[in-house]
């Protein structure tokens, strides 16, 4: 009878420990979904800046050239 409290104990306490593991594993994947999606976020904010300091250099060569030109107009 002690045997058999002692299975059915240990049979428990492995299913529970079995449990956490599981949802130890669907933490660990949504974790990891959430790592993927940050890292594509971060790639595309890193695009935008990249256009958009494009953007910005082409302004200010835009602005130098009219100063220049409105320096050369006013001589």
């Amino acid at each position: 009878m002690i045997r058999l409290i002692l299975l059915l104990m240990v049979t428990v306490c492995l299913s529970a420990c079995s449990g956490e593991q599981s949802q130890i594993d669907k933490d660990i994947e949504n974790l990891d979904k959430q790592i993927v999606n940050l890292e594509q976020r971060i790639s595309e904010l890193n695009n935008e800046n990249e256009l958009l300091t494009e953007k910005k250099n082409q302004k200010q060569e835009q602005l130098t050239e009219l100063e220049r030109k409105a320096k050369e107009d006013s001589k």
